[in-house]
């Protein structure tokens, strides 16, 4: 089973942010990412456990951010706390969605 489903098996739910790197990015500067976030989301009451899905293609990187739970009511703060941590490095928003128990 993997990490995503043992969220969604734990949480209920989880929800998916995605974006495409077109600048590199190194795994300093991901964790660096997670944790701002995570400080962000406890200052607004938003207890939600997280972690980073680094996705590899041939010729491009896809960055997930998955939170434990439905958070997309706040996904709007949510975008901003993570774009935010990309610091200038190139990148497309894919988009949010969340996944389900069914």
């Amino acid at each position: 089973m993997d990490k995503v489903s043992k969220f969604i098996d734990t949480y209920g739910a989880v929800t998916i942010f995605a974006f495409e790197m077109i600048d590199e990015l190194e795994d300093k500067q991901i964790g660096k990412m997670v944790y701002v976030n995570g400080l962000m989301l406890n200052n607004r009451g938003i207890n939600s456990p997280q972690f980073v899905i680094v996705e590899e293609h041939d010729t491009y990187q896809i960055l997930k951010f998955v939170l434990a739970g439905d958070v997309s009511k706040q996904a709007d703060f949510i975008y901003k706390n993570i774009s935010v941590g990309f610091f200038g490095k190139k990148n497309e928003y894919l988009g949010m969605g969340v996944e389900r128990n069914v």
